[in-house]
């Protein structure tokens, strides 16, 4: 998740095991609506995951226990880092277009 300029808005991103990138959703808010509607668009993109690594929300566990209740879902403080090191070339192409 990150925070983009200008408005509010965040990006979520959903990265498979080899470090490509799945789906992105772009919101207003962190809302149980949008985490249900970002995870299903994620999982029509192929199978289904065994482990689920996000940060803390609070969203997150009631939506993958519904969506994905065979996953094991991770919490730990490092273990996002392939997600969170996909933030710069996102932010790369998002400064010269001002945002979205």
């Amino acid at each position: 998740m990150s925070r983009l300029p200008g408005g509010g808005s965040t990006s979520t991103r959903a990265i498979n095991q080899f470090g490509q990138v799945i789906d992105v959703l772009v919101a207003q808010k962190r809302d149980l609506e949008s985490t249900r509607r970002f995870f299903t668009r994620a999982l029509e993109h192929g199978l289904r995951p065994d482990e689920v690594s996000t940060d803390r929300a609070p969203t997150y566990p009631r939506v993958l226990d519904e969506l994905v209740p065979s996953a094991c879902h991770v919490t730990k403080r490092y273990a996002n880092n392939a997600i969170e090191a996909d933030h710069s070339r996102l932010k790369s192409r998002l400064r010269p277009m001002g945002g979205l």
